[in-house]
């Protein structure tokens, strides 16, 4: 409790250092996750966006790939990327990152959020792709590919992500419906 309330403290007070080293003491984990969402917060509070950033990419580098705050924390730090001037220098770097490691789904979906956060829908699609690749038994990827594509107009990536859906899920309605639904658009009705 009382290193938690320091730190976020002297995050209000604008000293970074004695935060950090007050959450870095702190020994249960989810206690170290909400001490770097309050620095962050209080950092943002006080337009300090360079200092908000790096708290946020610490409370980041804390939170695994499935963690259930992840999403609500890269998009908060894309968020003070963009109010900060520093989003393309973000989108670099993830870049990068993604097309550094082919296989890692993760960055790939980093790029994917990225893009969903700057409206980019084609650029999402293109990275939706990408992770469908490296994640090619995740069912519910594939399903949001293939929604994406179709609502973009893009039959032949829906049908693709579609087809990949069902041959991992060949009795799920709502996989069985999108690809009839796309069977239809497509011209061949007897799939």
């Amino acid at each position: 409790g009382s290193r938690k309330k320091q730190a976020a403290a002297y995050a209000k007070a604008g000293d970074l250092a004695a935060a950090s080293a007050q959450a870095k003491a702190l020994v249960v984990p989810a206690d170290r996750v909400t001490a770097w969402e309050e620095i962050a917060r209080e950092l943002e509070k006080r337009g300090d966006f360079p200092a908000a950033i790096v708290a946020q990419e610490t409370l980041l580098g804390l939170l695994g790939p499935v963690h259930w705050k992840r999403p609500a924390a890269e998009h908060h730090l894309m968020t003070l990327e963009e109010r900060a001037g520093t989003l393309e220098a973000l989108r670099d770097r993830w870049q990068r990152e993604a097309d550094e490691r082919p296989q890692d789904a993760e960055a790939a979906l980093r790029m994917v959020a990225l893009e969903k956060f700057s409206e980019n829908s084609s650029a999402v699609l293109g990275w939706m792709r990408k992770a469908g690749e490296r994640r090619p038994r995740d069912v519910g990827l594939a399903v949001e590919t293939a929604r994406l594509a179709l609502s973009l107009g893009e039959l032949d990536d829906a049908v693709v992500a579609s087809d990949r859906a069902l041959a991992l899920r060949s009795q799920d309605a709502e996989v069985v419906f999108l690809r009839a639904e796309l069977s239809a658009l497509v011209g061949n009705p007897s799939e």
